[in-house]
């Protein structure tokens, strides 16, 4: 970064092909920015930030709210981060005579947007969201609520708030209503003509992705807006969709049309499309056992009862850990019972991990074994190949998990790589992994049915399954190294 004169700076930055948007945080402290900490979100216009959509993240809000309203005069809805930012709950225990009363300060920032005559989106929804904060609520959320999207309806302008991830997913965010985690279903019905004009936007991706008050809406707008998602690689909107239209009590109830946006989903999350085309970066990977479990549902409520079997029961293999066993196991055996089978049913819901049939194998440095002759011993498998982003993911964790258990004879980690002799050596010289390497196993891959990658599983030493899981992350080591820990006790 260079500095061009006085507090004007210079950057350039590398963007890869395949980002959609740039975060960029300056660190330096300045006049505007005291702590010296901003984030901002550049999108591929030419580089240039719409109003609102840059993020003041530090202790001091006085300044937060400066710059806001510098960059962005009518930002009214800074007044409101304003107040997220300092309630008490939020400042633990810094000292800040002004937050000490917290409904005052609320009321004295509504009094300061209520002064402007300003017949403005912005300015209507900051109003909304504001006397919302008041204890208990406040009727008057609704009044201005309505106002903003009468006021946005007319003017059909692109409003930048529209685009603020912060605001929607604060606004459509579940709280406490008569005892239970709910969101407020008037905030979905009064919001449903700009949903309908603004499908495409974060506004709009919330407000269908947390869809609430369903038997209050205009179906005929729902299904606007599900068309104008059919194109998306968003996993988490594309699911969200999906369990709408398998609600058997919904009026949205359509298992065809869910299972073709489960299909898209579960390729968007198998491809990583979601990460590639910048609409959900964090929905790339981890969603599969949640796509598996309402597939089986969309499928089964069609009646094609012995495929969602198959689906349950290939879904069981690969799923993630204990939760994605759970959601797949309970759709399964409604699967089952929807066919009749109560027998299959009670196997579903007590559904045992799979077990590990006997293999011989080969190793990169000339070793021979089979898991028959590793009776006696704790053994860790791990199934990836070169390529595969959370294999690449969990490596270096997997590395150190080997390093711990190097020269323990009570415990033998097999990496099982699908990727030739040659291929795995080059690799390994850059990228060391302290395992027993096991190379081109594709026949292992395929008689011990294991179809994702990556892939661990752990055996006690009587043979036992007692870990089969699939999917990356950068603690995978550490987590393999709690449960051998436990079974060392």
């Amino acid at each position: 970064m260079q500095r061009v004169s006085g507090d004007t700076y210079r950057s350039q930055l590398v963007v890869p092909d395949s980002a959609y948007m740039v975060r960029i945080e300056i660190c330096i402290p300045t006049d505007r920015a005291p702590d010296g900490i901003l984030s901002f979100y550049v999108r591929p216009d030419g580089g240039e930030m719409w109003p609102g959509t840059a993020i003041l993240v530090m202790p001091v809000a006085d300044s937060g709210l400066a710059y806001e309203r510098r960059l962005y005069p009518g930002n009214y809805f800074a007044f409101h981060q304003y107040w997220v930012r300092n309630k008490p709950s939020d400042v633990e225990d810094r000292i800040v005579p002004a937050m000490k009363h917290e409904w005052r300060l609320l009321d004295s920032l509504i009094g300061v947007v209520r002064k402007s005559t300003e017949r403005t989106f912005n300015r209507y929804m900051t109003l909304a969201l504001m006397y919302a904060e008041r204890e208990g609520g406040d009727p008057s959320s609704y009044i201005y609520l309505d106002s903003a999207v009468a006021t946005l309806a007319r003017s059909q302008q692109q409003e930048p708030l529209l685009e603020r991830d912060l605001l929607w997913n604060y606004y459509y965010y579940p709280e406490q209503r008569n005892g239970r985690n709910e969101i407020d279903p008037e905030r979905f019905i009064r919001t449903q003509r700009l949903a309908e004009m603004y499908p495409r936007t974060a506004f709009g991706k919330y407000w269908v992705e947390r869809l609430g008050g369903i038997a209050q809406l205009d179906t005929a707008v729902v299904h606007r807006v599900v068309r104008a998602w059919s194109d998306s690689y968003d996993v988490d909107v594309l699911s969200a969709i999906a369990s709408r239209m398998l609600d058997t009590s919904s009026t949205l109830i359509d298992p065809a049309s869910a299972e073709q946006i489960l299909l898209r989903a579960q390729t968007s999350s198998d491809e990583q499309l979601g990460f590639r085309s910048g609409e959900n970066i964090f929905a790339s990977m981890g969603r599969t056992d949640e796509i598996n479990a309402k597939l089986i549902k969309s499928v089964s409520l069609q009646g094609r009862h012995q495929e969602a079997r198959l689906l349950g029961e290939r879904s069981m293999r690969t799923a993630s850990g204990r939760y994605g066993r759970q959601s797949i196991s309970a759709e399964y055996a409604n699967a089952c019972l929807r066919a009749g089978d109560t027998v299959a049913a009670e196997k579903a819901r007590n559904y045992t991990l799979p077990v590990m049939p006997n293999f011989e194998y080969g190793t990169i440095d000339g070793r021979s074994g089979s898991i028959e002759k590793l009776r006696g011993k704790i053994v860790v498998i791990d199934f990836w190949f070169i390529g595969c982003h959370g294999c690449a993911l969990e490596h270096k964790s997997l590395n150190d998990f080997g390093l711990l258990y190097k020269g323990d004879e009570r415990v033998v980690f097999l990496s099982v790589a699908l990727n030739d002799k040659t291929t795995l050596e080059n690799y390994l010289s850059r990228s060391p992994l302290a395992a027993d390497v096991i190379y081109y196993a594709r026949d292992i891959c395929e008689k011990v049915g294991v179809t994702v990658f990556p892939t661990h599983v752990i055996l006690d030493q009587n043979g036992k399954t007692l870990l089969w899981e699939a999917g990356g992350s950068v603690d995978a080591g550490e987590r393999l190294a709690k449960a051998v820990g436990k079974l060392l006790r």
